[in-house]
């Protein structure tokens, strides 16, 4: 150090505690700038969600049981085990790109397909048509 003083480690460490949840790992925490505090992973989750679609937790959680812990398309659980990352993945919230309107939840795969199809009921209804013509 520049005033030659050895110090613990220890006191040069930054306590990171969530309002919620208590105290935080390093791996577990984000900073908040504009509301200067720190938060972990599920409050941030819950932040984004209702920064972005504008939906409390508890709507999100009367969506989920709503559904049945399950994607509203192909019906598969709320959570699955992606083996590739190691990780498991929490239903989207799928909305309407125009009206900002929740629709419902869906798995990755599902909401994916959607964006391909670019929300339109005309293409999918051609592609359930290309389907069954050529089984």
């Amino acid at each position: 150090s520049r005033c030659g003083k050895m110090y613990p480690f220890e006191i040069f460490m930054i306590v990171k505690t969530c309002k919620i949840h208590g105290e935080l790992t390093e791996s577990q925490s984000w900073f908040v700038k504009k509301q200067n505090t720190w938060r972990c992973r599920q409050c941030r989750r819950d932040y984004k969600r209702l920064q972005r679609f504008k939906i409390s937790d508890e709507y999100f959680k009367e969506l989920i049981k709503k559904q049945n812990n399950s994607c509203a398309i192909c019906k598969k659980q709320e959570s699955y085990f992606l083996i590739h990352s190691n990780k498991n993945r929490q239903l989207s919230i799928d909305h309407c790109h125009q009206t900002k309107k929740v629709r419902g939840l869906l798995c990755a795969q599902c909401n994916i397909g959607l964006g391909k199809f670019k929300d339109s009921i005309e293409y999918l209804t051609n592609a359930i048509s290309y389907l069954n013509s050529n089984q």
